[in-house]
């Protein structure tokens, strides 16, 4: 009786535990405060692509970024001369 005891308390700690961690790992709902129009200089990106056959390739130039966000965190917007529209945000 002892063990079976000792097994549904590991299990409820390791239960508790997994949402404790779960609820700390990143944001519970998108704030207000990304609405609106964000735009920055010339900056350096590095873009990462993988071709078909073989290892990541790494390619590093400089662009602009516009991003226009509305109130249903709807995106739009350019990096460099390539254009984005009714992107959407995600809580990662």
């Amino acid at each position: 009786m002892k063990k079976r005891i000792d097994i549904n308390r590991l299990i409820f700690r390791i239960i508790l535990l997994d949402i404790v961690f779960l609820t700390s790992c990143g944001q519970l709902h998108k704030t207000p405060d990304l609405i609106g129009k964000w735009k920055t200089d010339k900056i350096n990106i590095t873009v990462r692509t993988k071709p078909k056959k073989g290892n990541w390739q790494f390619t590093s130039d400089s662009a602009t970024i516009m991003l226009n966000i509305d109130h249903k965190y709807t995106v739009d917007g350019y990096i460099g001369s390539a254009e984005f529209k009714n992107g959407s945000i995600k809580l990662n």
